[in-house]
């Protein structure tokens, strides 16, 4: 992000537009084959929405769509894109679990790696203070949302969300998320377990991980949405 801060609002905004979008079209182009039906999902409103807020939805939706779509031709690059995802990690904790029930050892290996090159680059750039001054700044973000529900809460469409505008009490939406995001992970454990070892994924089982991904978090927003909107399609 930091060369883009050098360009000023407008430039940096339709730099990361276009990589964004462009992204998610080669993502969602490669599952089109001889079918327009994938493009829908360009086209959807979520789509518009994660541009409108110049928010990282579409590049999230690219990293994992596209691992997904080249896992079986390309393991090792599918894992340093999954690897890259764990810049949002409500979006990536499943994904190693689910590598690990389908025995995709090559992009398990490449994504664990990326990660840790990853944590060692912003350690060398930025030291070990920006790691504890983030660790320090979660519970007042916490507070934040907490304090600016009125005007966030309607742009969060998960589980928790959901159910506290219902007017459900705390413990209610807690045991209901906790339960929603164990049943969606063993689902998703099932279906990459039944997969052929180290064979790219069924186009529904990568649906379903598009969507169960989404599930499993308290915490994302509209912009996040790009990856269930190609997984409905």
């Amino acid at each position: 992000l930091k060369p883009l801060g050098m360009l000023g609002y407008l430039p940096a905004y339709l730099v990361w537009t276009v990589l964004g979008l462009g992204g998610f079209i080669l993502a969602v182009g490669a599952t089109a084959e001889r079918s327009l039906l994938p493009w829908l999902a360009v086209l959807a409103p979520t789509t518009v929405l994660t541009i409108i807020f110049g928010q990282n939805g579409l590049i999230t939706a690219a990293l994992l769509i596209g691992a997904l779509r080249i896992m079986e031709r390309r393991p090792l690059l599918a894992g340093v894109l999954l690897g890259l995802l764990s810049c949002k990690p409500q979006l990536f904790v499943l994904l190693p679990l689910v590598l690990l029930a389908g025995r995709r050892w090559r992009t398990l290996f490449a994504t664990g790696g990326t990660v840790l090159a990853l944590v060692a680059a912003s350690l060398v750039a930025f030291g070990l203070p920006a790691w504890l001054a983030w660790i320090k700044a979660l519970p007042r973000f916490s507070r934040t949302i907490e304090a600016e529900w009125s005007s966030l809460g309607w742009k969060m469409p998960t589980v928790s969300a959901a159910l506290r505008s219902a007017g459900a009490s705390h413990t209610v939406l807690s045991v209901a998320q906790l339960t929603i995001a164990g049943a969606v992970t063993v689902i998703l454990l099932a279906l990459f377990h039944r997969g052929r070892k180290e064979a790219a994924p069924s186009s529904l089982d990568s649906a379903a991980l598009q969507v169960g991904v989404f599930l499993t978090t308290p915490y994302a927003f509209v912009y996040d949405m790009p990856m269930v909107s190609a997984a409905a399609v």
